[in-house]
C-alpha cells in the first residue's frame, strides 16, 4: 500500500515493461489466489478527470484541475468486508473528509487513504 504515483494507463516507462507498477504489485491473474484488489473499486474518467482520486494537479495547458489516483491500498480478495473500512480522505468527493478540507488541503498534495483493520 502507499503513495505508488501510479494511476490508470500507461507512462513512459511502464510501456517499456508492458505493465504498470500497480499491475506488477497486483500479481498474476492466472493463480487468483495470490492477485490483490484495489478498494477504491472501479476508476471512472469524467469532466475533471479520474474518480475517485487521491490528489488533484493544475494543468498548466488546459488551465483546469485535473483529478488523478495514484495512491493505492491492496488487499487479498479473501478479505471481502475491508471494501465498507477503506476511506480516501478526498473532501470535494466525499463528506467524511468535509470537516477536515483546510488540513488536508495544506497537508500534503495528495489526500491520504486509510484502512480499518481489525
Amino acid at each position: 500500500m502507499g503513495d505508488m504515483n501510479d494511476g490508470p494507463g500507461m507512462d513512459y516507462y511502464e510501456m517499456q515493461i508492458g505493465k504498470s507498477t500497480e499491475e506488477i504489485t497486483m500479481r498474476d491473474l492466472f493463480y487468483s489466489d495470490k492477485i490483490l484488489k484495489n478498494l477504491a473499486g472501479h476508476l471512472k474518467w469524467l469532466k475533471y478527470g479520474w474518480e475517485p482520486s487521491t490528489t488533484r494537479f493544475y494543468d498548466r495547458f488546459t488551465e483546469d484541475t485535473v483529478n488523478a489516483f495514484i495512491d493505492h491500498i491492496l488487499v487479498s480478495w479473501r478479505i471481502n468486508e475491508a471494501q465498507n473500512l477503506f476511506i480516501i480522505w478526498n473532501p470535494f468527493l466525499f463528506d467524511e473528509p468535509k470537516q477536515f478540507k483546510k488540513d488536508l488541503l495544506t497537508a500534503s498534495d495528495d489526500f491520504p487513504l486509510s484502512l480499518d483493520i481489525f
